[in-house]
């Protein structure tokens, strides 16, 4: 590799560490972090940013709103009271709450929401 691409290289890597350790700095993940490591994140307390959508047959929380159109991308269900399923809503906001890697068991009937894991949304 030339020296100029090693240094290309090197500075990348910096800039992808940058990232990394800014949002493990402010505490908040993505639904593809939570989804890449479940286990880590089961029953504990998370704050997630991602694309929400809220709408009558829909509770869920993707990594952008691109995401929210790809039936194959990552996604969490949000359980939470009244108030937050109300008012009707898609936009990019910060979800803090419990995380359950089973949030919605075999034997139940689960509506709007894209996967079985979500969270149980503080409220």
């Amino acid at each position: 590799m030339r020296p100029n691409r090693m240094v290309l290289a090197a500075l990348a890597c910096v800039t992808v560490l940058q990232s990394v350790a800014a949002n493990c700095q402010d505490g908040v993940v993505t639904p593809s972090d939570i989804s890449a490591n479940p286990d880590k994140f089961d029953g504990k307390h998370v704050r997630v940013r991602g694309y929400v959508v809220i709408t009558s047959h829909s509770r869920n929380i993707f990594d952008s709103k691109q995401g929210s159109k790809d039936s194959r991308g990552v996604c969490l269900g949000l359980y939470g009271s009244k108030s937050f399923v109300v008012p009707a809503r898609k936009k990019m906001e910060i979800v803090s709450g419990t995380y359950r890697k089973v949030l919605c068991g075999p034997n139940d009937v689960c509506l709007y929401w894209c996967s079985a894991s979500g969270i149980e949304v503080d409220h």
